[in-house]
């Protein structure tokens, strides 16, 4: 998914249905194809970001600087071959995962295994159920969320007149 800013994902955020959108559109996209099985997810910046220089840089350490900063976010199946179809050196240069000099997956975070892709849609779809569910009893209850303080409903909300609600979490 293209951002205009950097984001980092949270697989716990998104566990919990947070910031999920990323693992709908996978989850969606690989119900629909026959044999289909999750790659990764990943956030690229669409803007090209800016580095800090201190001007005496060798052009090889401008370069490092600007590689680092075009890296994504985010997890890739923990699958040799997958890391190396998305970054064919398999550095880790653009990519949250790297191949060691033996051939084998750096230990490093950015990995997740086919099952942790399972147990994250599962989770998904649990917590959408209990929305819907919720929804078809009735409960309409003013309930925002506060997962942290970069991360409260209210903060993005247009309709704090109509709902009333003081948040006590942001308190």
């Amino acid at each position: 998914d293209y951002k205009t800013f950097h984001k980092k994902i949270n697989l716990d955020f998104a566990a919990r249905g947070f910031d999920a959108q990323l693992f709908w559109y996978l989850f969606s996209l690989c119900g629909e194809q026959k044999g289909c099985r999750p790659a990764g997810v990943l956030y690229y910046t669409a803007r090209l970001p800016l580095v800090d220089v201190r001007g005496d840089e060798s052009a090889e350490e401008l370069r490092a600087m600007a590689y680092a900063a075009l890296k994504r976010s985010g997890v890739v199946l923990a699958d040799e071959r997958v890391v190396l179809a998305m970054d064919q050196s398999g550095s880790g240069r653009f990519v949250p995962a790297a191949i060691n000099r033996d051939g084998s997956l750096a230990k490093r975070g950015g990995l997740m295994t086919e099952e942790g892709f399972g147990q994250m849609e599962r989770a998904l779809r649990e917590s959408l159920c209990r929305t819907a569910e919720g929804i078809a009893a009735g409960n309409m209850q003013i309930a925002p969320q506060y997962l942290d303080p970069e991360h409260m409903a209210c903060s993005f909300c247009e309709y704090g007149a109509a709902c009333r609600n003081r948040f006590a979490g942001a308190e």
